[in-house]
């Protein structure tokens, strides 16, 4: 789940903690409602079963901030407008089985990849986490299977202001119609697929793709 900038620890969760990370759903709209949605259907079929959230934020807790801001006025950021970084969970698992594994390696500078559906780098220094290429969403860093990753803020505006999209509709494509299946229309998985029998030149447009969308995944 998205922590936001304050929680950064696994904590039971009651109605407040779950009407804060409500709140949270728009800074990451593919995965915040439908966890949530889980831990309702739980609530719901088990009421009394104690529920704890972890939150895939929270490895990246500690950076400096000159790593947490963006290039944005002051206010922004204590509004929450800041760079938190995700797949945390993933990260801290893998820096303890480094540590585990390897511990010398462990002990120094890594860059671990974070390599699916959704896609992130973590640089490591002795196990924490001191920067990432996600940032304030997870469409930021990496192209992934259906996420554009890195992107000129300009392209957002042209899209509004010159070619008419709506707000829906840029989100749509650069959740879902994006990254390998949109820029090469073919299946959204980092599988290797350049040059792959079902990837032809054809590029899907931002209304009509050619092909379905894979469900995103983390």
């Amino acid at each position: 789940m998205h922590g936001g900038p304050d929680l950064h620890e696994a904590v039971r969760i009651d109605a407040p903690l779950m009407a804060r990370l409500e709140a949270l759903s728009p800074l990451a709209p593919l995965h915040q409602p439908h966890n949530l949605a889980a831990v309702r259907a739980a609530q719901a079929a088990l009421p009394g079963l104690p529920q704890v959230a972890c939150f895939d934020t929270a490895f990246h807790h500690g950076h400096a901030d000159e790593v947490t801001h963006l290039a944005l006025p002051p206010p922004w950021h204590e509004q929450g407008v800041r760079r938190y970084g995700f797949h945390g969970l993933s990260y801290a698992f893998v820096s303890e089985r480094l540590r585990a594994l390897d511990p010398q390696l462990a002990a120094g500078r890594v860059i671990v990849a974070h390599l699916g559906n959704g896609a992130s780098l973590c640089a490591l220094k002795n196990g924490a986490s001191v920067d990432t290429t996600m940032g304030f969403t997870t469409l930021d860093g990496l192209m992934m299977g259906t996420r554009c990753g890195s992107l000129d803020p300009g392209v957002i505006l042209y899209l509004q202001q010159q070619a008419g999209l709506s707000i829906q509709a840029v989100e749509t494509l650069l959740y879902t119609q994006s990254g390998l299946l949109g820029c090469r229309a073919c299946r959204a998985t980092c599988a290797p697929c350049w040059p792959a029998p079902n990837c032809g030149p054809a590029r899907p447009s931002s209304s009509t793709p050619s092909a379905s969308p894979a469900r995103p995944g983390p």
